[in-house]
């Protein structure tokens, strides 16, 4: 147990810590272990659920019946600890059991997870705000702080977390808005062009909080995926925002002749850097594509053919490509394996609908199965109109039931914002679905809007 490192210096002599200098045989070894069992608190301390007794000399967790001291007492005669370790105090051993809670239920349960917009940390058990802030993500000294909140929590000697409408009721009687994720916003990159672009809108994540390989791979990452262009008559607005700083999300928005332009969002099977490694190559190879092809099916069919090839068995790749005609204002699109892009207009009768047809996934089949199954589609757009596309997770964003924001959620929010600029609307979306999820997003999140005169 490493992170036990105060010994109680202050126990009687009738206990376990100076036993075998005063036991003559088993029977009196039997009832002194009972005693302390009954009488010292660092032998009275159990994990948070209640199913385990710690051994106060190392820490291991022994298995028990509603708090019953038996398995313990039998684990004590046999394996006699004192022997060899020191005792720790009971304070210290609290802490202890706080910190295994949170390494065991910290990516399971959302609650623990909430952070305040001014950086604090909510308090799951009482809703309280405390000093407790995680600048470059969730550390060990992070970790070690929320435990030592908790050994002093009385609401959480319970062990019941708040349900989340109280814990959202606790920050708003606070005045404070809805919570954070807990990983530091600077993971968040926000880009937009156009009518509604200024030199602040332009936000890019850093490196903070990622260990060396994470920055390495972001950095490669980073150079791969291009500004977003300035397209006459439109406005683009990105949100990119990796679930671990590094993720398998990504676009492209390249200028293809004078008025016709390549747009695409992808998604990597996988997160983390294994999925950001395979984002590079996929965006490296499309430039290279790019170079002398400007067919649409043709683009994104050699794309497919290449990670057919390198990828590993069973891994792929979703994308939403596009080729937009500025001056004709004519999008044809092709989905793989990606879900529809969704058109929402301020200016026709139809003010929401799905655009493409959906094939199959990059990397999972041959270069002549594959084309075959893509079916581009053409719309005009208008203007008013707004493209906004999304990888899932958007839509696949949970709530404390395990509930997915789903499409359907994602549809309302964009009728709700209907009136606000396409940059404005990217960013409700994105908020609404975090409110949903009480601030916690377990998946890569992009959005990239697209968005065409009166809107614009």
């Amino acid at each position: 147990m490493p992170m036990l490192t105060q010994v109680d210096r202050d126990l009687p002599l009738c206990t376990p810590t100076v036993l075998p200098t005063i036991a003559t045989d088993d029977s009196d070894l039997e009832l002194i272990v009972a005693q302390v069992l009954q009488r010292h608190p660092s032998f009275a301390i159990f994990t948070v659920d209640g199913k385990h007794w710690i051994d106060p000399y190392t820490g291991a967790r022994i298995p028990v019946s509603s708090g019953s001291r038996q398995a313990a007492r039998a684990y004590l005669m046999k394996r006699r600890p004192w022997v060899r370790d020191s005792l720790h105090a009971s304070e210290e051993l609290e802490l202890f059991r706080w910190r295994l809670y949170l390494g065991e239920h910290l990516a399971s349960e959302r609650r623990l997870r909430v952070f305040a917009h001014d950086g604090r940390w909510q308090n799951p058990f009482s809703g309280a705000l405390t000093t407790v802030t995680a600048p470059s993500g969730m550390t060990d000294a992070v970790l070690q702080q929320m435990a030592a909140v908790l050994a002093a929590c009385p609401h959480a000697r319970r062990g019941q977390l708040m349900d989340r409408l109280r814990l959202e009721a606790a920050l708003a009687s606070q005045r404070l808005v809805t919570p954070l994720p807990l990983d530091p916003p600077t993971r968040i990159t926000t880009r937009i062009t156009g009518p509604r672009s200024t030199g602040s809108r332009d936000r890019t994540a850093t490196a903070s909080g990622l260990d060396r390989e994470q920055v390495r791979i972001k950095t490669s990452l980073d150079s791969v995926l291009s500004p977003l262009p300035t397209i006459p008559g439109y406005g683009m607005a990105l949100h990119f925002e990796p679930m671990s700083g590094v993720g398998g999300d990504f676009y492209d928005c390249t200028r293809l002749d004078h008025d016709r332009w390549f747009i695409a969002l992808g998604d990597v099977s996988g997160h983390g850097v294994e999925g950001a490694r395979v984002a590079v190559a996929a965006v490296r190879a499309l430039r290279t594509i790019l170079r002398d092809q400007r067919d649409l099916v043709a683009i994104v069919s050699r794309l497919n053919d290449g990670l057919h090839r390198e990828l590993p068995r069973g891994h792929f790749v979703t994308l939403f490509a596009a080729i937009l005609d500025s001056r004709s204002n004519r999008l044809t699109c092709v989905c793989a394996g990606h879900h529809p892009g969704l058109l929402v207009s301020r200016t026709r009768s139809c003010i929401l609908e799905r655009i493409g047809n959906r094939g199959p996934a990059l990397g999972l089949r041959d270069a002549s199965d594959f084309s075959a199954q893509l079916r581009p589609a053409t719309t005009t757009l208008a203007g008013g109109d707004t493209l906004f596309l999304y990888t899932d997770g958007l839509t696949e964003a949970k709530n404390d039931q395990q509930t997915e924001y789903g499409l359907n959620r994602v549809m309302g929010s964009l009728v709700a914002n209907l009136e606000s600029p396409y940059d404005q609307l990217v960013g409700e979306v994105v908020s609404d679905t975090k409110r949903f999820a009480a601030g916690v997003i377990d998946d890569d999140l992009t959005v990239l809007a697209l968005s065409l005169g009166q809107q614009a």
